[in-house]
């Protein structure tokens, strides 16, 4: 055998580098159109998120599901409080998995009891069991509920998603940011720049629909002289 054939690289070989360039390739591209893509959501939901105060007024606030017991569900709850008893808005519909029970109850068992402890009459709070992932959510609180325009309140890092997915809802929202316990980066942030890109595909190519739908039960507000929250 010559040194030259011995030394001349083998067809798997070739073939091998070729499939770990076109590999590499395609992952560049998916990584780059992950940061585009969260890049994009963020920026769009920037001039739409508030903090405390300077929120806007809305008819009904949409108070997002966490973890009971955790600082993201107290601090969610928190937020929703300080926003009805400023007067910011004149409702609370608390959103999330109403079947799967805590130790404790059920997630939107836990956020009611929550709202009550801080002072909330039982008649401003509504409760959605349903609500199992951000996007039934808001398909929900428009088509089941009624709503046409709210806050939501979630952590700052949630909201450009929900804010989008509200939007392709036919919600007119901002966002109140509740307080960010931090110190969580992979369940905050990395998921969360995964669950956005899911979002766009569950939208976008799979047109993804609430796993539970519902009659229409709209919230009547319960102020004299108001019509259902629908209306505003």
């Amino acid at each position: 055998m010559s040194v030259q054939r011995a030394l001349r690289p083998r067809p798997w070989r070739r073939l091998l580098w070729r499939w770990v360039r076109v590999a590499g390739g395609l992952g560049a591209l998916g990584l780059l159109g992950v940061v585009i893509l969260n890049g994009w959501m963020m920026y769009a939901a920037a001039a739409r998120i508030y903090f405390g105060a300077a929120t806007p007024s809305a008819p009904v606030a949409l108070v997002l599901g966490a973890g009971p017991g955790s600082l993201y569900f107290d601090y969610r709850l928190d937020a929703a409080a300080a926003l009805y008893k400023s007067g910011k808005v004149r409702h609370l519909l608390v959103s999330g998995d109403g079947e799967a029970p805590d130790p404790l109850g059920s997630e939107t068992a836990l956020m009611w009891e929550g709202l009550r402890r801080r002072g909330i009459p039982a008649a401003a709070i509504t409760r959605d069991d349903a609500g199992l992932r951000t996007l039934d959510s808001m398909a929900r609180a428009k088509n089941v509920f009624g709503l046409k325009s709210v806050v939501i309140v979630t952590q700052e890092f949630h909201l450009p998603r929900a804010l989008y997915l509200a939007r392709v809802w036919g919600l007119d929202a901002v966002g109140c940011a509740a307080t960010d316990p931090g110190g969580d980066f992979y369940d905050s942030y990395f998921r969360e720049w995964l669950a956005r890109v899911k979002a766009v595909i569950d939208v976008d190519l799979l047109h993804t629909q609430p796993k539970k739908s519902g009659p229409p039960t709209p919230i009547v507000l319960d102020v004299p002289g108001l019509k259902a929250a629908a209306n505003f």
